[in-house]
């Protein structure tokens, strides 16, 4: 990401919402690339593997990285949950690592490059 930023690809001042269109309106909309980039999102996500409705296991399914019940409520799609998550802080505070804003980098450079992460 920062070698797209200093070939001048990729903004990192210019926000999520710039690059996504698909996130406009949710917690990410207002977060610089670099805030992402920095993990310093004020974006929710909760890592408790002990309970199955924490923000790691509601995200791996629906990503289809876990297997979902009939009855599972919930997203769907990987952009189905990035839009309910909330904005609990303000971006560009406190640094936490979450996987949410690694895959947000990646669907950026994917969108910006007209490739792939891989």
């Amino acid at each position: 990401m920062a070698a797209l930023v200093q070939e001048g690809v990729l903004d990192d001042k210019k926000t999520v919402g710039y690059y996504l269109s698909e996130l406009r309106g949710t917690a990410f909309e207002d977060a610089t690339f670099r805030q992402v980039m920095d993990m310093r999102t004020g974006v929710s996500f909760t890592v408790d593997y002990d309970d199955p409705y924490s923000g790691i296991w509601q995200f791996s399914r629906a990503c289809g990285w876990r297997l979902r019940t009939k009855d599972m409520k919930g997203p769907r799609t990987f952009t189905e949950y990035l839009r309910t998550l909330t904005k609990v802080a303000e971006h560009g505070e406190a640094f936490a690592y979450k996987i949410v804003d690694t895959e947000v980098m990646s669907w950026v450079m994917a969108r910006v490059t007209g490739r792939s992460f891989a």
